[in-house]
């Protein structure tokens, strides 16, 4: 466990935002995961090689996307125009396939304008037109926690 503590740092309740609360603010968004193109098998062993992105949610017509219901769901968009490194030089973004499973945070400035992020969903999905990351809010997530430990819910909504 201390060790764990030392790599690691756990997420806890107060770092969650279930109904992404905050939405109707302009926030920006960031997605961690880990894309199939920079991760694989190697000759010994299989790699992994995250990426971290930022974007906004996304604003257009929810109609246009396959499969999506506002109320479940939160979807970033998806481009690399005008992306540069931290030398200025332009760079593109690789193909997010491979990156279900991971984060979507929402950053939120505090009073003390420090910045709070807060997991807000769980990527599902990638899609080209329009394009954008999906992904299912954390509250569903949560959901399933709660009917296979049903033990945690008080300590849940207590939280929350």
């Amino acid at each position: 466990m201390a060790e764990l503590e030392v790599r690691h740092e756990f997420l806890t309740l107060d770092r969650l935002d279930p109904t992404d609360q905050f939405a109707a603010k302009q926030s920006a968004y960031v997605v961690l995961g880990y894309p199939t193109v920079l991760s694989g098998p190697g000759p010994t062993v299989f790699s992994t090689n995250g990426m971290l992105f930022g974007g906004l949610k996304y604003s257009g017509d929810p109609s246009l996307i396959r499969d999506f219901t506002p109320d479940v769901h939160v979807a970033i968009e998806w481009s690399d125009v005008g992306m540069v490194d931290l030398d200025g030089i332009r760079q593109s973004l690789p193909e997010p396939g491979g990156i279900s499973g991971g984060a979507i945070w929402r950053t939120i400035e505090s009073g003390d304008g420090l910045i709070r992020p807060r997991l807000v969903g769980l990527v599902q999905r990638w899609e080209k037109k329009p394009s954008v990351i999906i992904g299912t809010q954390i509250e569903y997530a949560l959901g399933l926690i709660w009917r296979s430990l049903p033990g945690t819910a008080a300590v849940m909504n207590l939280q929350l």
